[in-house]
């Protein structure tokens, strides 16, 4: 298990660019359409506030209502260390003014989407921006991090198809592949600890210029995540040790991110300490986040939590088994007869047990709601060096077999991770204290958040792994009831318009969340509302003819779904026309569908439109069969001339203007006839 190769590179032909291919071709086809979860959405309020306005602060950024936010003065900031969101604010400049893209903040649901929201599959839905951003930035650090992997497997003589496959297993079988594909700072700090450690192992006595970029790959990895500061410690610490006097070289290649980091951190807070320590910022008014350092919170089960985080439902380990490999190779690396390939290996181990114990010991959210643990992330790439460097661990061939199979296992636990990294899910194998909940679909309400996200993490830890369904509205015009026990996550920015709230005994201004079942009083509240409306085969009605009565519910039908108009109340006076509608989604096609509008027309008596209000107060996309939807629309009666008027109502696809129709073929309703006078 000791034996070690010597780098004899000439024995396999150097397949560097074909690693770098394959994975740009893979992780770029997974990358999502659009930002949708509060941490991708906390760096583009950063960069989008630095490139459309100047400034760190996110008041005014679409992107505004992360989770991930701290209040410094009168204004809210981002909590993420700002050197990616620096980087990524200059790539988005280029983007916006050289090819005229624009963020944009309209997220997807990759869990309800035949394609995952992967925007190489939806081309026209794809933010390009986002997705160069998220190639350039999270993919490419993760795809050249591979490249040395396979490098240092070459330099040491490992046959090729052995150490293809090892980067394979690495790429598409750990949690790198989730955390490539969407804008998060892990893979990049690992790429850059994986850059550092590289030089370490493959240049025994390094000169000046290796040993600055040895100093300046560690610092870099610490200042686009702070958790790599033990590996830096660990790499300085044997900096020391090895190359005494030459490690002022590895000091002074830490000088340049650090100053950046310090500059940015200052230009935030005022302080030269991250935004992530200043935890005054966390305790403004409507926070869910703990004032402790980046928001952590402690578990109140420690064994339970740790058991957890390698062993069951987020288990490191069950999630990745091929990390048994990684870890087997360390071990054998500490007894290496190679002193820099032992002393990294030390150096390695104690900052791994270091960034463990913290992660263990202080922290329970595990990394949010998320794929996995994130935050044990970058541990992974740095263990799986050492698998590159030692024959002994693949002789005899039952133990290729055997790591085999750990890959297999791996790669399938990863795959769902990678297609939606932003929502947890069960591991092929796990242990567990007791047998699991079967999955089940619940019912979600969300209104006045960019993610779900940035709903309270203490409740959307007790969700577990179940599938939460999320209709998204706007309370202050429109309210879903869907069939059964649900919840509503209402925030203060959008309460809920009293007309609704009322009815349906919902709470008033404030960010609240409310579990209940409100089918049987959205019924009960139906009973009000009139159920008459009527036909005609001319556009307005007029004396010699008489629109003809009828009773609702009328469908109005599509390709992808039926959408049903259950009843109407309206208020008329001498300015305005108040209409509340009441909705049933019938049927709704599992692929994306059209998108929907109400109109309501005030006609004149020659049928021109005199007033109107075009809205839906939900995403039609988000709905699901059972629903009630109450909408509220109001229009203006200011500058009607006294006379007669009908109301029609009807549904349309405001991408293309086409009207849906009823059974009889007509587009629309006539609710009412009034005077104004």
């Amino acid at each position: 298990m000791n034996e070690q190769l010597r780098p004899e590179p000439r024995r396999q032909k150097n397949l560097t660019w074909l690693v770098i291919i394959f994975f740009a071709a893979v992780w770029g086809s997974f990358i999502h359409t659009r930002a949708y979860s509060t941490n991708d959405a906390s760096r583009m309020a950063s960069i989008e506030s630095l490139v459309h306005r100047q400034t760190w602060a996110i008041d005014d950024s679409p992107f505004a209502h992360t989770l991930d936010r701290i209040k410094v003065g009168d204004s809210f900031y981002s909590t993420k260390p700002p050197v990616l969101s620096f980087a990524g604010a200059g790539i988005y400049a280029l983007l916006h003014k050289g090819l005229g893209l624009t963020l944009q903040t309209q997220g997807c649901a990759p869990d309800l989407n035949p394609t995952h929201c992967r925007a190489l599959l939806e081309p026209a839905e794809a933010d390009w921006a986002y997705f160069s951003l998220t190639f350039l930035l999270a993919a490419l650090p993760g795809i050249l991090a591979l490249a040395l992997v396979y490098r240092l497997g070459w330099r040491f003589g490992l046959p090729n198809w052995l150490n293809l496959g090892l980067v394979a297993v690495l790429g598409l079988g750990t949690a790198v592949f989730p955390f490539s594909v969407v804008f998060v700072n892990h893979v990049p700090a690992a790429a850059a600890l994986v850059a550092a450690l590289y030089l370490i192992m493959t240049r025994p006595q390094p000169g000046k210029r290796p040993l600055w970029m040895i100093g300046f790959f560690a610092a870099l990895a610490v200042s686009l995540d702070l958790s790599s500061g033990v590996y830096f410690i660990a790499i300085l610490v044997y900096s020391a040790i090895v190359y005494r006097r030459d490690a002022v070289w590895v000091a002074l290649g830490a000088i340049i991110p650090a100053l950046l980091t310090a500059v940015l951190d200052y230009q935030i807070i005022g302080s030269l300490l991250p935004p992530q320590f200043h935890t005054a910022g966390y305790q403004y008014e409507g926070s869910v986040i703990e004032a402790r350092v980046a928001g952590h919170r402690q578990a109140d089960n420690v064994f339970q939590y740790i058991f957890r985080l390698f062993v069951g439902d987020y288990g490191l380990f069950s999630f990745y088994p091929i990390v048994f490999l990684y870890g087997t190779a360390l071990f054998a690396a500490l007894r290496s007869r190679q002193k820099n390939i032992r002393y990294t290996a030390v150096a390695v181990a104690a900052a791994t047990l270091a960034y463990i114990a913290y992660f263990s010991f202080d922290t329970y959210s595990f990394g949010g709601f998320a794929f996995g643990v994130r935050w044990l992330l970058i541990p992974i790439p740095l263990l799986a060096l050492f698998a590159q460097t030692n024959p002994g661990l693949y002789r005899p061939r039952w133990r290729i077999g055997l790591w085999g199979v750990l890959a297999l296992v791996s790669i399938w636990g990863t795959y769902p991770g990678a297609l939606n990294p932003w929502n947890p899910a069960y591991p092929p194998f796990r242990l567990v204290y007791a047998p699991p909940e079967p999955r089940q679909y619940l019912a979600a309400v969300v209104s006045g958040y960019q993610s779900f996200d940035e709903v309270d993490p203490a409740i959307r830890q007790g969700f577990g792994v179940n599938h939460v369904l999320r209709r998204w509205v706007d309370a202050r015009q429109g309210m879903v009831v869907p069939d059964g026990p649900a919840w509503w996550f209402i925030h203060e920015s959008t309460p809920p318009a009293p007309q609704l709230a009322g009815p349906l005994g919902l709470g008033g201004a404030g960010t609240f969340a409310l579990q209940a079942d409100l089918h049987a009083q959205a019924e009960r509240w139906l009973s009000d509302f009139s159920q008459g409306y009527y036909r005609s085969d001319r556009l307005v009605p007029d004396g010699e003819e008489t629109a003809v009565p009828a009773q609702l519910p009328a469908t109005f039908s599509g390709e992808d779904g039926d959408f049903s108009l259950l009843g109407a109340q309206w208020e008329q006076t001498d300015d305005t026309l108040s209409l509340i509608t009441a909705w049933r989604v019938e049927t709704r096609s599992l692929n994306k569908p059209a998108p929907r509008r109400v109109f309501v027309h005030v006609l004149a008596q020659n049928g021109a439109v005199a007033a109107q209000n075009d809205y839906l107060a939900a995403d039609y996309a988000s709905l699901f069969p059972g629903d009630l939807f109450f909408q509220i629309q109001t229009i203006s009666l200011n500058n009607l001339p006294p006379g007669d008027y009908w109301v029609q109502l009807g549904l349309y696809n405001p991408d293309t203007g086409a009207r849906f129709l009823l059974d009889d073929a007509a587009d629309r309703v006539l609710l009412t006839r009034f005077q104004k006078k």
